[in-house]
């Protein structure tokens, strides 16, 4: 049972007048030597436990011998049980062992007085969950059982694993030896997902950047990130680079689990500008008239050329291999071929190369898709 928290204090004023549950004293009665009428003792008690004439009673009693009496998580001890409380909402849970726990929530009034006479009903022992977050989900042994509060008759004698976890905040987990009779109380307590950053990959050891700056190898949990959308990439030796956009504007985690694969294909990107920088799925990989990275995983990606105040954008597809070579023409990002693929190095050779000794000639037309241009051409050497 997790410690509880202190009961709040009653609170002390001088000059303390009688609470209206207590009976008049009257003008015409006299004291006797030896005796102490019962207001003078409810009195006194009021004034040494340092409670206020504000505050109530609450007075407990159950059947069941040595029913231990709990508000907001504190002991009381065995009823019968009286206390005075300060007004508000106060939690009452009594328990015994082979009974259901009894759970009430109480409302104490200033000056009045709450008589609970608790009787239990025969249990085989319960768990109790409670506190969280709102949407908190329990697991018990891998197994999803509900949202909290929530109490549980059905758990067999031995160790059991439990976890909690709610939208927006970090889950909890923990684990409860259950003995058959007994009761038991978790209160759960939650941190808040906000700034919460976590990378995992495999393999592991990768390093990891987060727009732009390098925060650590994976595993790598991270704390105080500002909310938004960011860049991640991570990369290892001889692994291909994994980029993703991660957006946690919404207050959640930021989360990236990655398998990083051992094939991808280089990028070649010109840009036409020194100034321009270059973005790959929100993260910049370089910057300048020509910028090469990888290898980048296969799949989609999306490619941002900013430069002297423009910026372009695209999405490619990223071959398993070899080198993607993409250039800037105007407000496109265009993929270029080869420069064994191009017409231009064909015709500037001749229209013809010698690929080994008795093998042949491979003719231009034979190894490039580009159809000759029209008219007079002027062909740059390679």
């Amino acid at each position: 049972m997790l410690k509880p928290n202190p009961l709040p204090q009653p609170r002390a004023h001088a000059g303390v007048a009688v609470p209206s549950f207590l009976p008049e004293r009257s003008p015409k009665r006299h004291v006797e030597r030896g005796f102490v009428p019962r207001a003078a003792v409810l009195l006194g008690l009021l004034w040494s436990s340092g409670a206020s004439a504000a505050d109530g009673i609450l007075s407990v009693k159950s059947p069941v011998e040595n029913a231990e009496v709990f508000v907001d998580g504190q002991s009381l001890g065995p009823a019968p049980v009286t206390r005075f409380l300060a007004p508000g909402p106060h939690a009452l849970r009594i328990v015994a062992d082979n009974f259901d726990p009894f759970v009430r929530k109480l409302q104490i009034e200033d000056g009045k007085k709450i008589e609970i006479n608790a009787v239990l009903s025969a249990g085989v022992g319960t768990a109790e969950f409670v506190g969280g977050a709102a949407g908190a989900r329990l697991e018990i042994d891998g197994k999803e059982r509900g949202m909290l509060p929530m109490r549980l008759s059905d758990l067999t004698p031995g160790v059991h694993s439990w976890k909690v976890a709610a939208p927006k905040f970090e889950a909890t987990e923990g684990s409860l030896d259950f003995v058959k009779g007994k009761n038991y109380l978790v209160e759960v307590k939650l941190q808040g997902s906000a700034g919460v950053f976590v990378v995992e990959s495999t393999p592991a050891g990768a390093d990891v950047s987060i727009d732009g700056k390098n925060v650590g190898k994976t595993p790598l949990r991270l704390e105080g990130i500002a909310l938004g959308v960011h860049g991640v990439l991570v990369q290892a030796p001889d692994r291909a680079a994994i980029i993703r956009s991660v957006d946690t504007t919404d207050g959640s985690r930021g989360e990236l689990k990655v398998s990083l694969p051992k094939a991808g294909s280089s990028l070649k990107i010109t840009t036409g500008s020194p100034n321009a920088k270059v973005l790959v799925n929100g993260t910049v990989i370089g910057e300048g008239a020509t910028v090469k990275f990888g290898p980048l995983e296969k799949g989609k990606a999306q490619i941002v050329i900013e430069a002297d105040g423009t910026r372009v954008a695209d999405t490619v597809s990223v071959p398993g291999s070899g080198t993607l070579m993409l250039h800037r023409a105007g407000d496109t990002i265009e993929k270029q071929k080869p420069l064994t693929q191009r017409w231009g190095f064909w015709a500037a050779v001749g229209g013809g190369v010698a690929v080994g000794a008795g093998a042949g000639i491979a003719t231009a037309v034979a190894v490039q898709p580009d159809p000759p241009p029209a008219g007079d051409t002027v062909v740059t050497l390679p």
